[in-house]
């Protein structure tokens, strides 16, 4: 079986809409699907995930962000249970989550441990890795305030992490740290793709690709070479990184708003979130998550170090806004075609762009789809979305709508008909018919040519045009000229 999977808060294109007959009236229905069916895989019953992805041997992995959960990185065991992985004593417990300078609170720095993970990716064996679970670690588990609300300490050097578990032996063997001018105390590392081939960067074993949403104020992204363990930023505050400020996402039909204790109303207050790297490594996509639209930079540029002192410039120069996509987006994932998949929380749906016809496309609807948060492609690939199909649905509601119309504008014709008819009724040699259906309306003006009228007589037309007060005749018939005026709706 093909699938894609994903994670949501709660469980987990274009509509489907439908006609229903309802006492002789047609009536549009959306009933809030569309795709393929939904398999329900796992159930969540004491952790919310955040992240997951899937083994080529299918196996399980998610992730969950810290507060008083008891551990940060699971596997699934069966279907309504999770255990801690790769063991329960390297996820940190919750006392040493967090520490305090001076008053301020601060993440840990701990490198050793995991404190707060907030994505997962696999990538597949290679010569020199076996296969390899990728855990991202925020540094930034959540505490209570002095006004009881829900906050996120700053980061230290030590507790931002990547870390490598080879799914061979389900063992930590490599972890990356950053430096404070690369991740910042604000930093919040949200997402992480990689490229393996050798010759992508100097140090021989690829590069990751890490997305900064940082709430405060300063997203970009975050590279890492993979053999030399050098990291890097670029787009740094660049416009297609930050957040749409006072934007009003709708959730399950309802304007969404940040709500505190004391404070005015608020606003999702995340930038650049959504990233995945095209099939052949040659061009990142992102979007924020707080904006409609998506965009792309070349990895090239992306790749280019700090030595370089045109880097910066040439990256934001490079960037392209591909357009809307009808939604904000949360996770990105991708396939071997190209696809780049969607999450929209808006919609309850997943979306896809397609760089062949520079679209976005509905991929899956369900109202079960609630705040998809990450997506994993499993060994087999995701089903492929059929534009034939959603092009079909398009068809049908357009093949309605016409005929909406066309019984409107049958109405309208018999009642212009009519007031032609009886205008030019008793004239000279005047002989008018009519007929209509449910599929066609056909009127006939007819003048016979008089004896000894207009002898060499060559007919011109009568046309009826369009206009916004309605149907209006533009030239006179000359005497004697028979014209036919048709109007056919097919």
């Amino acid at each position: 079986m093909r699938a894609l999977t994903f994670a949501s808060y709660a469980a987990v294109a274009f509509g489907q809409v439908t006609y229903q007959d309802t006492s002789g009236t047609i009536l549009r229905t959306d009933n809030g699907t569309y795709g393929p069916a939904l398999e329900e895989f796992h159930y969540y019953y004491d952790q919310w995930p955040i992240g997951l992805s899937v083994s080529s041997t299918g196996r399980l992995f998610v992730c969950y962000t810290r507060g008083q959960y008891a551990y940060t990185l699971g596997e699934a065991v069966n279907k309504t249970a999770e255990e801690p992985y790769p063991s329960a004593e390297l996820n940190l417990p919750v006392s040493a989550l967090n520490t305090s300078y001076n008053g301020i609170p601060f993440g840990s720095a701990d490198s050793t441990g995991l404190i707060s993970v907030q994505a997962l990716y696999i990538t597949p064996a290679t010569a020199d890795r076996d296969e390899t679970l990728w855990a991202l670690d925020t540094g930034r588990a959540s505490i209570m305030d002095a006004q009881d609300e829900v906050t996120v300490p700053y980061a230290q050097p030590g507790g931002p992490k990547l870390v490598g578990i080879s799914l061979k032996n389900d063992t930590i063997y490599e972890t990356f740290t950053f430096p404070a001018n690369v991740h910042y105390p604000d930093s919040y590392m949200n997402d992480v793709r990689f490229d393996l081939r050798p010759n992508v960067t100097s140090g021989g074993k690829g590069v990751a690709y890490i997305v900064d949403s940082s709430d405060e104020g300063r997203p970009g992204f975050i590279m890492l070479d993979l053999g030399t363990g050098e990291s890097w930023r670029r787009l740094t505050q660049d416009p297609s990184m930050l957040r749409v400020d006072s934007d009003v996402p709708s959730y399950q039909g309802h304007p969404f708003y940040q709500r505190s204790v004391g404070q005015p109303i608020g606003h999702l207050r995340e930038g650049n979130d959504g990233m995945q790297i095209s099939p052949d490594g040659n061009t990142i996509y992102y979007s924020p998550l707080t904006g409609n639209y998506l965009y792309s930079v070349p990895a090239v540029n992306l790749l280019a170090r700090d030595d370089d002192p045109l880097a910066e410039r040439a990256a934001k120069n490079n960037v392209s806004n591909l357009g809307q996509r009808g939604g904000n987006a949360n996770g990105f994932e991708g396939d071997s075609n190209g696809l780049i998949y969607q999450l929209v929380p808006e919609h309850n749906a997943i979306y896809f762009y397609d760089p062949n016809d520079l679209q976005t496309h509905g991929y899956v609807r369900d109202p079960r789809i609630l705040w998809p948060d990450s997506a994993s492609v499993a060994e087999d690939g995701p089903t492929p979305p059929s534009h034939t199909s959603v092009a079909a649905e398009v068809d049908l509601l357009l093949q309605q709508d016409e005929k909406t119309r066309r019984k409107r504008e049958i109405i309208a014709e018999r009642i212009e008909r009519e007031a032609i008819l009886r205008r030019l009724h008793g004239q000279g040699g005047l002989r008018a018919e009519s007929r209509d259906d449910n599929d066609d309306v056909e009127f006939v003006l007819e003048r016979t040519k008089q004896p000894g009228l207009n002898d060499g007589f060559k007919s011109d037309s009568t046309t009826m045009e369009k206009y916004p007060q309605g149907r209006k005749r533009k030239s006179e018939p000359s005497r004697g000229e028979r014209t036919s005026v048709r109007r056919r709706y097919v």
